[in-house]
């Protein structure tokens, strides 16, 4: 089972219908080979109407009031853990960039060299 069907079923309890994901993947394949007209205007529509239905879930939710400003404290500094674990993250991020931006070179100045 793909995880997202997993996922699916853990949260809903059901399988949903996936068939409309398949036709909109036939009709953007189409769309790519071919540039047929019809399939774009077909996933053009599908995706109007799955993001209008989710906006509508939104709009008729009566949990949640919407706010009309963010809150007084919106832009506060990090808690200190979290500041930190930000810290490392960028670290880390920025390290694995200077890596591969280094092996990358190495490979473009020296296209000889095996790759390990």
């Amino acid at each position: 089972m793909v995880r997202s069907r997993f996922h699916q079923l853990f949260t809903t309890g059901v399988k949903r219908d996936c068939s409309q994901w398949k036709t909109d993947y036939e009709n953007c394949l189409l769309w790519r080979k071919n540039a047929d007209p019809e399939a774009a205007k077909k996933a053009i529509q599908s995706e109007s109407r799955r993001v209008a239905y989710r906006i509508s879930t939104v709009m008729d939710n009566e949990i949640w009031q919407l706010r009309d400003t963010p809150p007084e404290n919106w832009n506060a500094p990090l808690p200190e853990a979290l500041e930190r674990l930000r810290q490392n993250r960028q670290k880390a991020l920025a390290k694995s960039a200077t890596q591969t931006d280094t092996k990358v070179t190495a490979e473009r100045l020296n296209p000889d060299v095996e790759k390990g």
